[in-house]
């Protein structure tokens, strides 16, 4: 005989499942809102270092997470200059902590690289060096005869027409063209230093990151693995295009300190990031680069400059002088040479915006200069044409790293960044 089970009420069915359902609390509400900046459960932890003042306590701290590295060590240092790390990495190699290292080509010769180029116990890797190529087979003809410019900021190529032909009908690139600028190191799993400066004395303000994270370390590595298996930059595919792949399924962070993004060049074209962010400044755009050559950049500066937004560009002292006239347009200031190499930092709206009210701040900073996006140009003349080989970032392995403000967010963190671009601006008046 089939039993049916009658139907319940709605008051009735309430009670049942009142008393089924497992007691519950909200008391996890109030702490998990209440989270200070140093709780550990977060994913990402970072601590940030800015200022004039912090080169040391970086250096210190990279050595002593090397030190208790017990795996493995991945770093790219486009320069390294400072023993107490390149001893550190050459005694945690000794204690059979796997060492890997990638450099610059045109870094082979500096003090630190070369004392990792000649341990045999790690393994350096160099990139970036010179290359030759040839994006488009109806430039041989215009590629005959070719100078640099006398501002140092391109190769000009024209047809070998009443002179001695001195180029082999292809875009040679110099090794100065074609940079790794990456200081970061990987420790281990979770570890990830990244200075956006050179390992050296030539930047005075470093801006840099320590962050403990499995994912972040993961992105530094994948990176790292790709240049370290020689895809640099200047490796080209069968198109003559970077060979280089995204490898990063997320690129913003919740971090302890707020919200995150790390970015790779030229695969993520940072530059172009930038000049995104620039016009989407609802306030401010404040811009410092030791060397400025970016036209669509330049042109996006003038733009928001014209319109009425509080726009502030310091170039440094061995800027090139083939943009000067935009930069006399933009009342770009050029630093003294006493300052030493300005580090790429930008920070937009770090006032109140042209409506009175105060917008979500975005601090970026990257390991390189903000050079031309096209790595040449062809110029049509009469009686021949020219190719203009630009410095490109196209050909520069690099990282940027943003703090990103969320709606009515205001990051503490932010602030000690905004108070040293505005000390490295009145340093340059």
């Amino acid at each position: 005989m089939r039993r049916t089970i009658p139907y319940l009420t709605p008051l009735a069915l309430a009670g049942v499942l009142a008393l089924a359902a497992p007691t519950t609390t909200t008391d996890w509400v109030e702490p998990a809102q209440a989270q200070s900046e140093d709780y550990e459960g977060w994913f990402t932890y970072v601590d940030y270092y800015v200022g004039d003042d912090v080169q040391a306590d970086v250096i210190a701290g990279m050595v002593r997470d090397i030190d208790q590295a017990t795996e493995q060590v991945e770093a790219a240092f486009g320069m390294l200059e400072k023993p107490a790390i390149v001893d550190a990495l050459e005694a945690a190699a000794a204690r059979g902590v796997a060492v890997r290292v990638v450099s610059d080509n045109e870094s082979s010769s500096v003090s630190g690289i070369q004392a990792l180029l000649s341990n045999p116990d790690i393994d350096t890797v160099l990139g970036d060096g010179p290359i030759s190529y040839l994006p488009d087979p109806t430039l041989t003809t215009v590629l005959g005869y070719c100078d640099e410019h006398g501002s140092g900021d391109y190769i000009w190529c024209t047809a070998a027409s009443g002179v001695p032909s001195n180029n082999d009908n292809m875009v040679n690139r110099p090794g100065a063209y074609n940079v790794m600028s990456h200081s970061f190191v990987v420790v281990d799993t979770t570890t990830v230093w990244n200075v956006s400066a050179p390992i050296n004395d030539a930047q005075p303000m470093w801006l840099a990151f320590r962050a403990m994270s499995e994912d972040l370390a993961r992105s530094f590595r994948r990176e790292f693995n790709q240049m370290h298996g020689g895809v640099f930059s200047t490796t080209l595919s069968v198109y003559n295009g970077p060979l280089k792949s995204i490898t990063q399924n997320v690129t913003l962070r919740q971090t302890n300190r707020g919200q995150m993004r790390v970015t790779f060049n030229p695969q993520e074209r940072l530059v172009k990031n930038i000049i995104d962010e620039v016009y989407r400044a609802k306030g401010s755009v404040w811009l410092m680069t030791n060397d400025l050559q970016n036209g669509d950049l330049l042109k996006a500066l003038r733009y928001k400059r014209d319109n009425g937004f509080d726009v502030r560009v310091l170039v440094g002292s061995t800027q090139g002088t083939s943009v000067d006239a935009e930069l006399d347009a933009i009342g770009a200031v050029r630093a003294p040479a006493s300052m030493g190499q300005l580090p790429t930092f930008i920070i937009n709206d770090a006032g109140r915006g042209r409506d009175g009210r105060n917008h979500p701040r975005l601090v970026q900073m990257l390991s390189h200069n903000l050079w031309e996006g096209a790595p040449l140009n062809v110029i049509s003349r009469v009686p021949n044409d020219r190719v203009l080989v630009y410095k490109s970032d196209t050909f520069v392995d690099g990282a940027m790293w943003e703090i990103v403000e969320f709606g009515s967010d205001r990051y503490d963190a932010v602030e000690s960044f905004v108070d040293a671009w505005q000390q490295l601006w009145s340093e340059a008046q």
